[in-house]
């Protein structure tokens, strides 16, 4: 039987299961944990934690814990809310570290919303690599700030993901007059048999935007690319990987990705379908489509 237990400076083991937290930031509190701030171990779970600010001011949360994840351990549905003009925030919405074995994120939503001049760096599942048969959750990254702000999405691991692990079907929207980064499930590279999501991206007007539809880095072994979704926005520039930032090599396979622009002009779009480098061995690209209505904004 799992047990509620409320944070502890160490691990969590066992079937213990954190409490749903109310977490708020200020300048003297400026690193907040859900539940660990080791590790989760055995069938432990993180709470469904709820994490905002209140100052201006670098933060680092972590929905679950500060260390990884192990053996059959679940993250909770935590939610993070950024909304203030300066501030540097760094949050993982399940552990600072890895996935590994049979472990699963929560289904994490990232908000940062009416605010100038911030820089958001949020991992949707492990800040580390992902692997075993780990799995990331379903996460939701929405973002509306205004005027020089910067973001850094990664849908689930922001390193590698190998073995069997497989990302979550995750959705991102970007800011306006921003500089917006999405990776959809790797930060670095694929390897193994891992598998991307089924992500979706939306970019907004006025904006400059990287996707990488499932790998930052490589793509080799049996990987395999998620059917993802971007849809640009005018007055955008928009740099487009369907699948890996650098080459598809072994068995490796992307997914079948649709892009499309909103409408509007968009100044520049350099698009890759699957590899923005080589294609080798085995490497099979998916079926992907590409549509731009062109024109101005109505």
């Amino acid at each position: 039987m799992s047990k509620r237990v409320p944070f502890t400076p160490g691990d969590l083991a066992n079937r213990q299961w954190g409490t749903d937290d109310i977490l708020s930031g200020d300048l003297a509190t400026t690193i907040l944990i859900g539940d660990a701030g080791g590790s989760l171990f055995d069938f432990s779970r993180g709470g469904n934690d709820t994490f905002t600010e209140n100052e201006p001011s670098t933060y680092t949360f972590y929905g679950d814990a500060v260390g990884s994840m192990f053996n059959f351990t679940r993250g909770g549905d935590d939610t993070f809310t950024t909304g203030l003009s300066s501030s540097t925030t760094t949050a993982y919405g399940d552990a600072g570290g890895d996935l590994s074995d049979h472990s699963k994120g929560g289904n994490d939503t990232f908000s940062s919303e009416r605010s100038r001049q911030v820089d958001n760096t949020f991992y949707g599942d492990a800040g580390g690599n992902m692997l075993g048969h780990a799995q990331g959750g379903d996460d939701t990254f929405l973002t509306s700030t205004a005027q020089g702000a910067t973001h850094t999405f990664y849908g689930d691991a922001g390193g590698e993901m190998s073995d069997h692990s497989k990302g979550g079907n995750d959705t991102f929207q970007g800011s306006r007059q921003a500089t917006n980064t999405f990776f959809g499930d790797a930060g670095s590279n694929m390897s193994g048999h891992a598998q991307g999501g089924d992500d979706s991206f939306t970019s907004r007007t006025d904006s400059l935007n990287i996707f990488y539809g499932d790998a930052g880095g490589d793509m080799s072994d049996h990987s395999k690319g998620g059917n993802d979704t971007f849809t640009g926005s005018f007055f955008s520039t928009a740099t487009f990987f369907g699948d890996a930032g650098g080459n598809m090599s072994d068995h490796a396979q992307g997914g079948d990705d649709l892009y499309t622009d909103s409408g509007g002009e968009i100044p520049s779009k350099t698009l890759y379908g699957d590899a923005g480098g080589d294609l080798s061995g085995f490497a099979k690209g998916g079926n992907d489509t590409f549509t731009s209505t062109g024109g101005g904004p109505g």
